[in-house]
């Protein structure tokens, strides 16, 4: 048999730009803005402290650039979280599941059912007190997830998590 290994005409191919993607629930910006809020709390706390306990520190130029900068740090991180929330959304398709991010370094990750080896839904403090919860895939290879859809209600997280599980062959088959 003789070897083949015809072109495909790029033009013919399906765009990725055409594929409804449904954004994640609006209740995560708000655990995304709780753990903003304990992230730069923390970090003031911190900060206050080793400016009060170290000696050498405690001159008006160290408060301002050690708090100013906390503070600009903190408005630019808000930010960007605001800006990229907009930019997050998911499609499950009939072979694959796809997640798009990123406000100003866009990313969209396709997860062939094929591949996947496991999966398992999460929920933190935040995502449980407004009824979130977090889908991730696992495939050969890794001890982490290769795609997280943050963002789901619990209800939908579970209803994902069980079509993977069917799409992807995990249940054992009856003999």
């Amino acid at each position: 048999m003789e070897f083949q290994n015809a072109g495909i005409a790029i033009d013919t191919l399906p765009k990725a730009e055409s594929i409804a993607l449904q954004p994640i629930h609006q209740d995560y910006f708000k655990v995304q803005t709780a753990q903003w809020i304990t992230l730069w709390v923390t970090l003031l706390i911190t900060a206050g402290l080793v400016y009060f306990f170290n000696p050498a520190m405690q001159q008006p130029v160290w408060a301002v650039l050690l708090f100013g900068g906390l503070i600009f740090f903190a408005l630019l991180h808000y930010f960007l979280m605001s800006r990229s929330f907009k930019y997050k959304a998911f499609a499950v398709r009939e072979h694959d599941i796809i997640y798009r991010t990123g406000w100003l370094i866009q990313s969209t990750r396709t997860c062939p059912f094929n591949r996947i080896q496991h999966c398992s839904v999460e929920a933190g403090i935040y995502e449980r007190k407004y009824g979130l919860a977090k889908l991730s895939l696992f495939t050969a290879g890794g001890q982490e997830a290769d795609m997280r859809i943050p963002g789901l209600t619990a209800e939908n997280a579970a209803t994902l998590r069980e079509l993977v599980i069917k799409k992807s062959g995990a249940y054992a088959k009856p003999a």
